[in-house]
């Protein structure tokens, strides 16, 4: 992720209007845009996604392109958002906790072998505490290795795939709602995401983060 790794992105919402014509899959209450890996560019569409009421919460990274989940309907309003990077474990550490205490949330994760980059979003909604769980690459070991977190008001916000692992970023809200997770594979193609991802939202899930992998994406669904 060449083009931002330069700079921390950090927007208020409601600022700049831009006419915007972007690669989009949508459905009732979510959309998924492919944005330019381009500082500018990421910042003046991100922008104006929230100014529609529209919140980014997942994040995946793949190649020249930014994929950013969002959800819609002004659920969050939306104060700020921030993309910042850490080169390191101590770096991240210190990093998202110096975010959380400033109000931010953290709630979407890139992880390219050497960077972790995280999206922050800050709301009325307030989070207490903040974990990423490494586990092998199947989703019976997220499964395994999240299960006691999430019994303790911990939700899953966002996943990402490298080498052997996944992680799992989590933040501790102890007024949630969500009492369910489920995370869905699909081909990375829109006559597959789109229709899968409406699916479940017929079911009452709310989809939450996502990771393209390949071939493939993993959306996180949450209700």
């Amino acid at each position: 992720m060449n083009a931002i790794t330069r700079l921390a992105l950090v927007c208020l919402a409601l600022l700049v209007m831009l006419p915007m014509g972007l690669p989009a899959q949508s459905g009732p209450g979510w959309e998924l845009i492919r944005h330019p890996n381009n500082i500018d560019k990421i910042r003046e569409q991100v922008t104006e996604f929230a100014n529609q009421g529209k919140t980014p919460m997942g994040m995946s990274i793949v190649g020249d392109k930014v994929y950013i989940l969002y959800v819609t309907g002004n659920k969050f309003k939306l104060d700020r958002w921030e993309i910042n990077w850490y080169d390191s474990v101590d770096e991240l550490r210190t990093g998202v906790t110096a975010k959380m205490n400033a109000g931010f949330m953290p709630v979407g994760l890139h992880n390219n072998g050497s960077q972790f980059f995280i999206l922050y979003i800050k709301t009325a909604f307030k989070a207490t505490h903040w974990r990423i769980v490494p586990s092998e690459r199947t989703l019976e070991s997220l499964q395994q290795a999240i299960s006691d977190l999430t019994a303790d008001y911990y939700v899953p916000m966002d996943l990402a795939a490298h080498g052997d692992n996944f992680y799992t970023l989590l933040v501790r809200i102890p007024t949630t709602t969500i009492k369910q997770w489920h995370i869905q594979t699909y081909e990375a193609d829109n006559s597959a995401i789109t229709p899968g991802i409406n699916g479940m939202v017929s079911q009452g899930w709310s989809p939450w983060g996502m990771d393209f992998d390949g071939d493939k994406v993993r959306v996180l669904f949450v209700k």
